[in-house]
């Protein structure tokens, strides 16, 4: 019951594929700083464009991104738990 409360208390927010993103919204969905996501962009890590001097970023290569980030980790903590069994 204790993870059901916790999880009530997020929001949800819903962002059309197509949709480009700020890097505020980019970072905030992956959990990230902005200066971080800045760093990630500038070695291309993941797409972007820039408009004037503003950076945005599809919704899509963020999802992208944070799936294989995810994988990485999950085969990472596998090979661990292998590892030490």
């Amino acid at each position: 019951m204790g993870r059901i409360t916790r999880a009530a208390r997020r929001g949800v927010t819903i962002i059309p594929e197509n949709a480009e993103l700020s890097t505020v919204q980019a970072a905030e969905v992956l959990n990230v700083s902005r200066p971080f996501l800045i760093k990630l962009l500038e070695d291309s890590a993941i797409p972007h464009r820039r408009v004037g001097k503003h950076r945005r970023v599809c919704t899509e290569d963020v999802m992208s991104y944070k799936a294989a980030i995810n994988f990485a980790s999950a085969v990472a903590i596998a090979a661990i738990v292998i590892w030490c069994t």
